[in-house]
């Protein structure tokens, strides 16, 4: 169904744009970083954008919000999809055992969840069920990648509670190949369970 090509080990990150909170404007990084190995987790409190160099072709595959400052960085969000959340009573187990077999750092697991046993996929490292998977393609050659993308948003102080600032967690990246011509949006068709949950 999906198989995984190769492993992204490194990214850039661009971080532009008007700050979301203010109070926060100081503490994290604007501009670029270069050559940021995978696994990363860094603050955020702006737009930003991770490139790397496609496996497939060699040019440059971006993900995340345009960047004015680059304009020749092609972005093809028609190609970006989510999964939503990753458990068994959402998708088949054949999709979620596909989705475990892309990724080296996690693994298929039945836990008890809102009273209910069901699979749910998990971290290895940290033993903790990880959300989604963010799918997007090379703008130049349509090569389909798969990442384990967290992002927290930054929360301004309100009363009484204490604002922070976001947090960017970027576990794995895989370029990925999908059977019978398919697209990533449309296992998700096919395999996504009808509501209710």
């Amino acid at each position: 169904m999906i198989t995984r090509n190769h492993a992204i080990p490194d990214l850039n990150l661009s971080f532009f744009g008007e700050p979301y909170i203010r109070e926060w404007e100081h503490c994290t990084p604007n501009g670029n970083l270069y050559n940021l190995r995978l696994p990363l987790s860094c603050g955020y409190n702006s737009h930003w954008q991770l490139s790397h160099v496609c496996t497939n072709c060699g040019s440059e595959a971006v993900y995340g919000f345009e960047n004015p400052l680059y304009p020749s960085r092609k972005l093809d969000k028609t190609s970006f999809i989510s999964t939503g959340l990753l458990l068994g009573r959402r998708y088949e187990q054949p999709f979620l055992e596909a989705i475990v077999g892309v990724f080296e750092g996690v693994e298929l697991v039945s836990a008890t969840y809102f009273g209910g046993l069901e699979a749910q996929i998990v971290d290895k490292a940290q033993g903790h069920g990880f959300e989604k998977v963010e799918s997007y393609q090379c703008a130049h050659c349509k090569a389909n990648y798969l990442a384990r993308i967290t992002m927290i948003a930054p929360m301004e102080t309100e009363r009484g509670t204490r604002g922070h600032i976001g947090e960017l967690i970027i576990d794995e990246i895989a370029e990925v190949s999908i059977a019978n011509g398919e697209t990533f949006e449309g296992l998700i068709t096919k395999y996504k369970k009808q509501p209710p949950y």
